[in-house]
């Protein structure tokens, strides 16, 4: 999946188009996020796996107040992790595609916008936007992995150099995706993690790793949040599979497959049951210690997390 976002006007859809010939891809429209997150997940999961998406998370987020009746969409931290780890295990690529605010006028003046009827409403959604990537309000904050190089359309068409460039980055995330597909094993998150997160076992209908909208999985995303830790830098896999399977064997492949991450433990049961193979791990309280025992207060496990992850230093006790 190829994510192009970028304001109106700016050459976006272009490069959308652009892309999906080059790669052979359809080219799909995102609704609304403030779904469910089950229509969410699915959707990205499986009707886009193969396609360019026109515009996601971060136009929602700039635009979706206006066009919302003012009405914000509550696209919290923790879903917005939540979806970032979906797409950075789908390999997915995010292109920001932006232009100068006289570029965008000129090209409005000949092709006048139905949605929004004055320039000066255009003006504002325009700078909006470019507040909203400037200051990471959306995934790139929090970790879906985006091109290297911006594409700025200023007076200027996008190259088909660019779009080379694009595929055939995208073209590298695919490798270690399919590497990863052949495992077999219930995990989401980074492809080129620093940490690989290893919980107990599935808690619901899900097979993914701390995807709950509350609970331990909103707890963790909340532990991160503090520790600055974005979701580029981390994946989560489970010690038992959805059946209550020991995933022994499939981790210790898949940690081969990431490039040997670190191993953080959460739980006393994770621990336990990774200790049996002979990948070095390190153990931790799992999320729920802090929501049933510290009410919720998650400075210290946070810093603690962040200590042990910068240092790789000794275990923590679990407790």
């Amino acid at each position: 999946m190829i994510i192009v976002e970028g304001a109106d006007h700016v050459g976006k859809t272009h490069l959308c188009r652009m892309l999906a010939k080059r790669l052979g891809m359809e080219i799909h429209h995102l609704g609304r996020l403030d779904r469910f997150w089950d229509y969410h997940r699915d959707y990205i999961a499986h009707a886009c796996q193969e396609g360019v998406l026109d515009r996601f998370a971060l136009s929602e987020l700039a635009y979706g107040p206006v066009f919302r009746s003012g009405v914000n969409v509550k696209f919290s931290s923790h879903l917005q992790r939540c979806v970032a780890r979906i797409m950075n295990r789908l390999g997915a690529l995010s292109v920001y595609v932006h232009a100068d605010w006289k570029t965008v006028a000129k090209r409005l003046a000949k092709q006048p916008d139905d949605m929004v009827s004055t320039e000066s409403e255009h003006s504002r959604l325009h700078m909006q936007f470019v507040a909203a990537m400037s200051s990471n309000l959306a995934l790139g904050e929090r970790g879906v992995r985006y091109y290297p190089q911006s594409i700025d359309t200023s007076n200027r068409d996008i190259t088909d150099v660019e779009v080379e460039r694009i595929a055939t980055t995208w073209a590298l995330e695919q490798k270690i995706k399919d590497a990863l597909n052949e495992l077999n094993v219930e995990s989401w998150g980074s492809l080129r993690p620093s940490v690989l997160f290893v919980g107990e076992r599935c808690n619901g209908d899900h097979w993914e790793p701390f995807s709950g909208l509350h609970g331990s999985s909103e707890t963790l995303s909340a532990l991160l949040d503090v520790s600055e830790i974005p979701e580029r830098a981390v994946h989560f896999v489970n010690a038992y599979d959805i059946k209550g399977v020991n995933q022994n064997e499939k981790i210790k492949a898949l940690w081969h497959a990431l490039g040997k991450p670190l191993i953080i433990c959460l739980g006393h049961l994770a621990k336990t049951t990774l200790d049996a193979s002979s990948v070095c791990t390190l153990g931790f309280p799992h999320p729920q210690w802090v929501r049933r025992f510290h009410f919720y207060d998650t400075k210290e496990y946070a810093q603690k997390l962040h200590a042990l992850i910068i240092k790789h230093g000794e275990e923590y006790p679990i407790c």
